[in-house]
């Protein structure tokens, strides 16, 4: 029977970077470091939308020792204050500790370099933006070829594999294969790879379907045929650790060809 993961539950993109495209030249980042507290946040909320300021973007980091550092993107064009009598008004308040405009780029790109660096949970992490994904996909291909580009991502992915199991090892005692599907859903939604929609395992093959795989979605805008090497060798190198015996991972189905889910195949021989 196959196990189908919730499906009815509102989802929305996970905002967790620092570097946000400008929609229109009115629009300025701010870093302010307050004293944090629900109704310190409120108070500065407030101090925004009296003045006509509409919020587009806001980050902050972890609280440290009672303080927490925002980054916000903030639009100026219905204003009734100048950015330097904003920030006045701000650095006022008895909770904030220091404010600052972010920095820009090309005068396209605002960043802050106050969010560094990037935690899930305790553990440090490192975003791929699409330039990099396309690198590490496309021109990987490009370079060594098709067949060697894919052996190089297979076994990096089935190294990452590896590593999850003895991570799940590590922090379970017993476990079972729903446990370890639902590891591997947790792991893969909360680091932005996709997300499992449903597995079913029949006999010595495990069918599984995935949403949204970032890997697959590089070759939406390519000719190039689609390819998921990375994913194969990491869910190869998790099932073989799991099963301890050795796996066979096939890509059955993508969504860039029109399949609802890009489908893998778990096969114990």
């Amino acid at each position: 029977m196959a196990v189908i993961f919730r499906t009815d539950i509102i989802t929305l993109p996970a905002e967790i970077h620092n570097f946000v495209k400008k929609r229109s030249q009115t629009e300025v980042g701010l870093n302010i470091f307050i004293e944090y507290s629900v109704d310190n946040l409120k108070d500065l909320l407030d101090i925004l939308i009296s003045k006509g300021i509409a919020l587009s973007h806001l980050d902050w980091t972890k609280v440290v020792n009672g303080r927490l550092l925002l980054f916000t993107v903030i639009d100026l064009e219905r204003s009734t204050v100048s950015l330097e009598d904003l920030i006045s008004l701000i650095k006022d308040k008895e909770y904030v500790l220091e404010v600052t405009k972010a920095d820009e780029f090309l005068d396209k790109f605002i960043y802050s370099r106050h969010l560094f660096p990037i935690l899930i949970g305790d553990d440090r992490v490192v975003a791929i933006g699409p330039p990099m994904m396309e690198g590490i996909i496309l021109y990987s291909r490009e370079l060594l070829g098709e067949a060697a580009s894919a052996n190089l991502l297979y076994h990096i992915g089935y190294a990452m594999g590896k590593s999850l199991y003895e991570y799940l090892r590590d922090n379970v005692d017993r476990w079972e294969l729903e446990d370890g599907m639902r590891f591997l859903d947790a792991v893969f939604s909360s680091y932005g790879w996709g997300r499992l929609k449903s597995y079913v395992k029949n006999g010595d093959k495990i069918i599984i379907n995935v949403e949204d795989l970032w890997e697959c979605e590089v070759y939406k805008d390519s000719n190039e045929e689609p390819k998921a090497s990375l994913f194969e060798g990491c869910l190869a190198g998790f099932f073989e650790q799991f099963y301890e015996k050795r796996v066979i991972v096939r890509h059955t189905g993508c969504t860039v060809c029109g399949d609802e889910y890009c489908i893998f195949e778990v096969i114990l021989p």
